[in-house]
């Protein structure tokens, strides 16, 4: 999960002498609203952002950006956080000298994202609400692994207008009536649930419905 194994293949940078036109065309062509900004020496220099006015000559880099940047060997949360935090369209990524490495965009942060929540994998989905010092994985992965299942994939994040956090659940076993009896036979709040298999059990019903149909 290094962030230099997320580099875009095709995400540009861009020179202190380039256009604000050139630049402007690079971002609609990309579809991004910021590239990083580097010498001739391959240096990062800082991110320029999307202007629609390209009277002025050259690009302009945005105030304090030389900083928002991570090392090829950080972990990819830190760019995540640096995204979330600015809003940001891309992260330059760099090396220890600030060696100019490639950008992390929007595409690559989403096929992170997905690898990291268990996206990939099919399974069910169960949300819970709870306080943030009553989250423990231990506890939960020791309930669904109770019912034969695993946790393949643990997503939290804050509850609107709350203290409280969601913690959500990829769960593989196809096991989830079980697993929601024993999470809220151990006191945890069921926010949501979502089941992979809710599309083939809408189909076995209709298939149901439609056999007994005939038989009349």
């Amino acid at each position: 999960m290094l962030a230099e194994a997320y580099l875009s293949p095709t995400l540009p940078a861009v020179h202190p002498g380039d256009s604000a036109a050139q630049v402007l065309r690079l971002m609609e062509q990309h579809q991004t609203r910021h590239l990083a900004v580097i010498d001739e020496a391959e240096r990062f220099l800082g991110i320029t952002e999307k202007k629609e006015n390209t009277d002025f000559p050259i690009l302009s880099i945005i105030p304090g950006s030389e900083q928002l940047s991570v090392t090829g060997r950080q972990h990819i949360f830190d760019a995540l956080q640096i995204f979330y935090e600015h809003g940001l369209s891309i992260i330059p990524v760099v090396s220890e000298n600030q060696r100019y490495l490639g950008t992390i965009g929007l595409e690559e942060l989403a096929k992170c994202f997905a690898i990291m929540t268990g996206a990939e994998e099919k399974g069910d989905i169960i949300v819970l609400e709870m306080q943030k010092q009553d989250y423990s994985l231990t506890r939960l992965a020791s309930i669904v692994e109770a019912e034969q299942c695993k946790i393949i994939g643990v997503f939290i994040h804050p509850v609107p207008d709350s203290l409280d956090i969601y913690v959500t659940l990829k769960i593989t076993g196809y096991q989830l009536h079980s697993i929601v009896l024993s999470l809220e036979r151990f006191g945890f709040k069921i926010a949501y649930t979502f089941s992979d298999q809710s599309y083939l059990l809408r189909s076995q019903d209709r298939y149901e419905i439609l056999m007994r149909f005939l038989a009349i």
